[in-house]
């Protein structure tokens, strides 16, 4: 069950690799909440939140951060590739209301470094 919190971005803090943190106003209170901006788009101080809090008030493994759902008021664009059926997608929380699509790994590999393909058995793509 997921516990819904809505609240207003007050502050932008520390990015790193596809994610940001952020300070929310939640009923008179300042909540840390980590954003991810290729999931939600991009979180601006006066954008309006909505947060999954259910982790956090459990106290489990979220370092005490909220969870970015949505940004309601201004949705991120379409990707500009979609995976379709036949590109090798995945959806990532599927059969839920959050699920993504994404590119399979070897998809991924393969559309980056075409010497990597299976039948060319490259040592450089070896694990």
């Amino acid at each position: 069950m997921v516990r819904w919190r809505a609240g207003v971005v007050t502050a932008v803090g520390r990015r790193w690799r596809g994610v940001v943190t952020l300070d929310v106003e939640v009923s008179s209170s300042v909540v840390r909440a980590l954003a991810y901006p290729a999931l939600t788009g991009e979180p601006l101080v006066g954008d309006r939140v909505l947060l999954n809090v259910g982790a956090l008030e459990m106290g489990l493994g979220t370092g005490g951060y909220a969870l970015v759902v949505a940004l309601p008021d201004r949705l991120p664009p379409d990707p500009p590739v979609a995976p379709t059926r036949d590109s090798g997608h995945l959806v990532k929380a599927r059969y839920t209301p959050l699920q993504a699509l994404v590119l399979g790994w070897t998809r991924r590999l393969l559309r980056t470094a075409p010497s990597c393909r299976p039948s060319t058995r490259s040592t450089a793509c070896r694990s």
